[in-house]
């Protein structure tokens, strides 16, 4: 070794000998180890091989389960798809037996359809012209709807205006009634105030004069006193045609001849009270109403405004002169 004869030299043979001694061993040592690790690992193994056995068995169990299940399912869709081809089969077998007369069908009722189309289109067309007409009638309808509205507004009013012009009538016969009573004693003298009870006015204004007896005094009565009822008539009716205005008679009123009946005293009566009731009062006075007397009257009762006298000129035309009371 290195050159040496180990034969030569013992020491060198001891030493050789020792390494040999501790290399076998060393390398004994280390498979003994081995050995021992292994069947450490074998003894562990095989205390879960038990536990590992059972559980590879639960495995393959679970799996055939599933595997039967799967298989089951797969029979199922099998006859499913079997039961379904079955249809299929039958519905192509009908399709070929009923689809001509379907399609037989489909064309009648085309036909049908078309047919009805017509109908319908012939139908709205009426519904469209008895729409109008109907419009028509019912726009009629309400046209004399607002006709006979209006009649019946109109027959209304009519009836309420005649029975108001009754009501109106009747009062202002009332009225001039006893205006004339009132105005009559106003005109005569003190005899004759108490000569008239009442007087009454019938619907066509014909007038009774009753008196304490109850009878009808009219016919009985003297012309004078009838003039002065004329008189009290006439100042009677403008009073109404005045009422409710700021004046009460405050337009002229015209009397032809006043006087011609009367006698004196009334006249001079009649003189004194006519300005309290008219304010203008043109009379119409021949020669023989307007005397001396009268005139004194009139310049007494300090009313007259103007007057005036019919005198005939050289050419024999009537003229208007303005005269004096004086």
């Amino acid at each position: 070794m290195c050159g040496n004869d180990l034969g030569k030299d013992p020491q060198a043979q001891k030493h050789v000998q020792q390494l040999l001694d501790n290399y076998h061993s060393s390398e004994l040592s280390g498979i003994l180890d081995l050995i021992e690790g292994a069947n450490d690992r074998i003894s562990e193994d095989y205390k879960r091989l038990p536990d590992k056995m059972n559980s590879n068995y639960q495995y393959l169990v679970s799996s055939v389960d599933k595997v039967q299940k799967a298989q089951t399912s797969i029979d199922k869709k099998m006859d499913l798809v079997s039961s379904n081809l079955e249809k299929i089969n039958n519905l192509i077998d009908k399709e070929d037996h009923t689809l001509p007369k379907l399609k037989q069908d489909i064309q009648d009722k085309q036909f049908l359809i078309t047919k009805n189309n017509a109908k319908i289109a012939q139908l709205v067309e009426n519904l469209a012209n008895n729409q109008k007409d109907r419009d028509t009638k019912i726009k009629k309808q309400n046209q004399l709807n607002v006709k006979r509205q209006i009649a019946e507004k109109t027959n209304y009013l009519e009836t309420r205006l005649r029975q108001i012009l009754n009501d109106y009538d009747s009062n202002a016969r009332k009225e001039l009634a006893h205006q004339v009573r009132v105005l009559f004693n106003q005109l005569v003298t003190g005899q004759d105030q108490h000569l008239i009870r009442q007087i009454t006015i019938s619907d066509n204004y014909d007038m009774q004069i009753i008196g304490d007896n109850a009878a009808n005094l009219l016919n009985d009565i003297s012309e004078g006193q009838k003039q002065v009822l004329s008189l009290a008539f006439i100042f009677a009716l403008a009073k109404l045609a005045s009422k409710g205005r700021k004046g009460e008679i405050d337009f002229p009123l015209f009397v032809d001849t006043p006087f011609a009946r009367l006698d004196s005293q009334i006249r001079d009566h009649i003189i004194k009270e006519t300005p309290k009731l008219s304010s203008q009062w043109v009379l119409l006075l021949t020669d023989t109403e307007y005397t001396n007397r009268e005139k004194q009257s009139f310049v007494e009762s300090n009313a007259v405004g103007t007057s005036y006298q019919l005198q005939k000129n050289n050419d024999g035309k009537t003229e208007i002169q303005v005269t004096s009371l004086i």
